[in-house]
């Protein structure tokens, strides 16, 4: 038997048996004489579906022939069927929904009933590291129908008996195993990691755990998982889902700041910082166990922007810093607003933004103006002219903008200024940005920072202000490829969604960022510790007159934060003092450092005070670190420091 394209494509048996199951299941998949009349059919069909499901049978039945030829066996028919559904869901197209009878419809989004007097069970599995396992069953129509009522849930027992039932799942796990009860070790539940791996993750998070709390956060612990009772708006598709054996839905914790956020709104809470370093999950393909991050997140509650954004970008900037070099670091800002406005300038309409906002995140990793993000835009073209079908005077606008609009902040700013439309909300928006750059100059990140007005949100929840950040593989510049570190921005639109008002309150601004700390794990050495020894001490930089003398307080609160010690300031331009007393009660701050106008132009002093003990004291502006550590060694038991 000659085994030539004709009889890989058409004629071999194997291949015709896949499509006798595909039929038998409800796919109305052709079958050809020979290859010239595949060709033409497929190349005419008005049914695409059904062409790319015939094209995933001969690939998949091809690949099932060659682990035959390897040693291994072949793939039995309704396997190989499964997979070419999967698969097809995958790709994201659709065959014709009357050729779908009782299976999963292939949109992400889309379901279809079973035909009448059937029952339709869809299941899923996860394992986790630790060993627990859990399956997830869903009946839906007919028999969520009957489970309306209480008396007829003997039906929903005996499917969660049936999937939890140890006999069968033991003698699934024989046929696996070839016959034997010893455990495969190479079982993902018998990954471990190095006595190194371990000290260094448990460093780099001690680490960032300490710069947070330097910022004045406070943890809130987030629950790994959660009971699914259908009260709960529905997550996103990748959400780990498990069942348990008394019939519960379980979903673990897949993101930190929605449960953070839901605490809020319970609690009307306007001024807070919080943080949390935890374990967040995510759906694997396929059959594999969930994949699993630690993932770092830090929250501002209450300000004013862009100094809740500009304090956001800092934390990641000093945890970074903590393990590489500053000149590794990339921060890359934008404005939803003015990303609409790019939109509008470049003629992309609103029902294709999300679609060109996910082709063009393949440029992401390169910075502006970089040698690889320009030979990238060969393919984002082909993609967008023959996927999306834009007009080549789209693309054209597209690629102009990411030529003219994005790289340095003051020049892309000028430039955005004299093309797009200077509405209100376009001209705030620009203001926002060139606020924020001017507030991270204060903190010497001037080098650091460009503008990329193709940079999508990395949320849906983030409106306006936000930032990614990146960190080079090496201090090279320019350097072609970036990893991206830490996403952030202003999320008061999700705040404003869950917000109750029947308490008469605005609810306030909220601005959070979120660290993959994989990839701080990845610059973690031997030689970076944390510190192990943070001073009782908690200080607010605080202003009298002066306009608020905000640069002074930002520059003082940046020096207190390098000598690891707590401190925050109001982040208000020009907070009175009243505003400023009442942030230390409410947050429970007992150093004040008391900046005035006069005392730095004419006597280059400052004060310090301590509300409790209700002591004070003037000091020259170059001694308030060393007076601050010196009062915190004794725990302020030395009255005479204050003399």
């Amino acid at each position: 038997m000659r085994e030539d394209t004709e009889h890989i494509a058409i004629k071999c048996e194997k291949l015709s048996e896949i499509i006798v199951k595909m039929r038998q299941w409800g796919f109305n998949v052709p079958s050809f004489q020979n290859l010239d009349e595949c060709i033409e059919e497929l190349n005419n069909t008005t049914d695409k579906g059904n062409a790319k499901n015939y094209a995933l049978i001969v690939y998949y039945n091809w690949r099932s022939r060659n682990l035959s030829k390897h040693g291994n066996s072949e793939l039995p028919t309704a396997v190989i069927a499964a997979e070419v559904i999967s698969q097809a869901s995958f790709y994201l197209f659709s065959p014709t929904e009357k050729n779908w009878s009782t299976n999963q419809h292939l949109l992400p989004k889309a379901w279809c009933p079973p035909p009448e007097g059937w029952l339709k069970l869809n299941v899923d599995a996860a394992l986790l590291d630790s060993n627990l396992a859990g399956v997830a069953g869903l009946i839906r129509d007919y028999v969520l129908r009957v489970l309306q009522s209480s008396d007829d849930s003997y039906v929903y027992d005996r499917v969660v008996s049936s999937i939890f039932d140890m006999k069968r799942l033991v003698v699934k796990a024989l046929h696996l195993n070839g016959g034997s009860s010893k455990q495969i070790r190479d079982d993902p539940s018998f990954l471990q990691y190095t006595e190194l791996d371990t000290e260094l993750q448990d460093n780099a998070i001690e680490i960032t755990k300490e710069v947070f709390r330097q910022h004045g956060a406070k943890r809130l612990e987030i629950s790994p998982m959660r009971i699914l009772d259908g009260y709960q708006p529905v997550n996103r598709w990748n959400t780990v889902k498990l069942l348990t054996s008394g019939g519960d839905m379980l979903e673990l914790c897949h993101e930190l700041r929605t449960p953070f956020v839901d605490w809020l709104v319970a609690n009307q809470v306007f001024s807070f910082k919080r943080y949390e370093v935890n374990r967040v999950y995510r759906r694997a393909v396929g059959h594999s166990t969930p994949n699993r991050f630690y993932q770092g997140d830090f929250d501002i509650i209450g300000g004013s922007s862009p100094l809740m954004e500009a304090e956001a970008v800092k934390v990641v900037v000093d945890i970074a810093t903590k393990f590489c070099h500053p000149s590794m670091i990339d921060i890359r800002l934008n404005h939803t607003q003015v990303l609409e406005e790019v939109w509008s300038w470049a003629g992309v309409s609103t029902e294709l933004r999300q679609n060109v906002a996910e082709l063009l995140s393949l440029i992401g990793s390169s910075p502006p103006h970089s040698t690889k993000r320009k030979s990238n835009w060969g393919f984002i073209r082909r993609q967008l002219l023959q996927d999306l079908h834009l007009s080549e005077v789209v693309v054209d606008r597209l690629q102009t903008a990411d030529l003219r609009f994005c790289g340095s902040a003051d020049q892309a700013l000028a430039r955005l200024r004299g093309a797009l439309f200077p509405d209100k909300f376009t001209r705030k928006a620009l203001e926002e940005i060139s606020t924020l750059v001017r507030y991270l100059r204060i903190w010497n990140m001037e080098k650091n920072i460009s503008i990329d007005v193709l940079m999508p949100p990395s949320e849906e929840y983030y409106r306006g202000l936000c930032f990614q950040i990146f960190l080079k593989d090496h201090m090279q510049v320019p350097v072609s490829e970036a990893t991206l570190m830490a996403v952030g921005g202003r999320y008061d639109y999700l705040v404003h969604q869950k917000w109750n008002y029947e308490n008469r309150s605005n609810p306030p601004g909220a601005v959070g960022t979120s660290l993959a700390m994989e990839k701080v794990f990845r610059h973690c050495s031997v030689d970076i510790k944390p510190s192990r020894i943070e001073l009782n001490i908690n200080v607010l930089v605080c202003s009298k007159g002066g306009g608020g003398l905000l640069l002074e307080r930002m520059e003082l609160v940046a020096e207190l934060w390098q000598a690891s010690m707590k401190a925050e300031f109001v982040l208000l331009e020009d907070p009175s003092l009243t505003e400023q007393y009442e942030y230390a009660a409410e947050h429970d701050i007992k150093f004040l450092v008391l900046i005035t106008e006069a005392g730095l132009t004419q006597t280059g002093l400052i004060k310090v005070r301590h509300l409790e003990l209700k002591k004070e004291k003037e000091i020259e502006r170059g001694e308030v670190i060393k007076f601050l550590t010196d009062a915190a060694s004794t725990q302020f038991r030395n009255l005479s420091i204050w003399n």
